[in-house]
């Protein structure tokens, strides 16, 4: 669970509207202001709330601005997750257009997050970039995360459990940078962990690729088999309706036979009593002469 959620006063998620390097000051502020008013035990969960990473902060800034593009972002997954689903079952026929719809989905949410970190002369860089991608596939598989992304109030970055298709596999384009002075330092106790080095997650963001790419090719080849072995059970079946109707048809007429028989034994029976009957009539004719 993250420690804000959309179960926050007014005033606690207002907090997540703050830019990162205000969070601390405005944090404490609040925190104040619930204590005077007597609600210690606001003020002590207010205190305990922790500054978001400047990731977490563009998102939440989308999310509160721009929360259609959540929305088509989450739908988006959820799409994939179903298309993945059925894959596995046999028809991968959507699966293609899910994938491309839900990379280009993620990636006008990281997008938006990204021109709003230029626009506030923040340098953005591919970690950044790759971060918040991770954070936004965990929302597409977590209800909770993607709750707090919904309401914009994110306390921190997020990794999605298994999915199939890894975050790191949506193409992310850079942004223009500008170059700002760095936010004033935060309190040992509130200081956000740093950023990987570029090169290192370059590293590890090739190698993920590489293993969406071969999960998807797994996925294909499954379906491959699942249809395969679909059509011969289709093909079994038709025989099996083919011979269970040729069955029918000569129980038909088996049974037309046997209802023939029937009535000629009974035309046979009838014609020996009439044959009867006569001999007896000629032999009392013979006894009267």
């Amino acid at each position: 669970m993250s420690d804000a959620g959309p179960s926050l006063t007014e005033g606690e998620a207002d907090l997540y509207d703050v830019a990162p390097e205000s969070f601390i000051a405005a944090r404490d502020e609040l925190a104040r202001r619930l204590r005077s008013e007597g609600d210690k035990a606001a003020a002590a969960r207010v205190g305990k709330l922790r500054r978001p990473p400047l990731t977490t902060w563009a998102l939440n800034q989308v999310a509160r601005i721009d929360p259609h593009l959540i929305e088509e972002m989450l739908g988006a997954g959820a799409a994939l997750k179903s298309a993945m689903e059925r894959a596995l079952d046999g028809d991968a026929s959507g699966l293609r257009q899910a994938h491309g719809d839900d990379r280009a989905a993620m990636e006008a949410v990281v997008a938006a997050a990204v021109d709003r970190l230029a626009a506030d002369g923040y340098n953005v860089t591919d970690a950044i970039r790759q971060r918040m991608a991770a954070t936004l596939r965990a929302a597409t598989v977590d209800p909770s995360v993607a709750a707090d992304l919904t309401a914009g109030v994110l306390a921190g970055d997020r990794d999605a459990p298994g999915f199939g298709i890894d975050a790191l596999a949506v193409p992310l384009s850079p942004a223009p940078e500008k170059a700002k002075s760095p936010p004033a330092p935060s309190p040992p106790a509130e200081a956000q962990p740093a950023a990987p080095p570029a090169e290192s997650a370059g590293d590890d963001t090739a190698a993920r690729r590489q293993e969406a790419d071969r999960l998807a090719e797994e996925a294909a080849r499954r379906a491959e088999e699942a249809q395969a072995r679909r059509r011969e059970a289709d093909a079994l079946a038709a025989v099996a309706d083919r011979l269970e109707s040729e069955a029918r048809h000569a129980e038909q007429r088996a049974s037309q036979a046997r209802e023939k028989a029937t009535q000629a034994q009974r035309q046979a029976a009838a014609a020996a009593d009439a044959a009867a009957e006569a001999k007896r009539q000629a032999d009392a004719a013979a006894e009267a002469v």
